[in-house]
């Protein structure tokens, strides 16, 4: 089973979250954590296959990271 880190951000200006892997070419975004989490899982498959990791009903694993910026938490 292939793993593949996604990273989460704030973005304060838009506010809006910003998931991107990599390796699968995700770049997506959301009002919302919890629809962006969603958004990526739903186009995360089709990517897996189009990138030749395999067919989009395999199983993978998504590991979600949270980055924040100090001067993001001190606000």
């Amino acid at each position: 089973m292939q793993d593949f880190t996604v990273a989460i951000t704030y973005d304060p200006e838009s506010r809006y979250w910003v998931a991107t892997c990599e390796a699968l070419g995700l770049v997506s975004e959301a009002p919302a954590y919890e629809a962006l989490i969603q958004r990526v899982w739903q186009i995360a498959p089709e990517l897996y296959a189009l990138h030749g990791y395999g067919d989009e009903k395999d199983n993978f694993r998504l590991d979600f990271h949270q980055l924040q910026e100090a001067h993001e938490a001190i606000c």
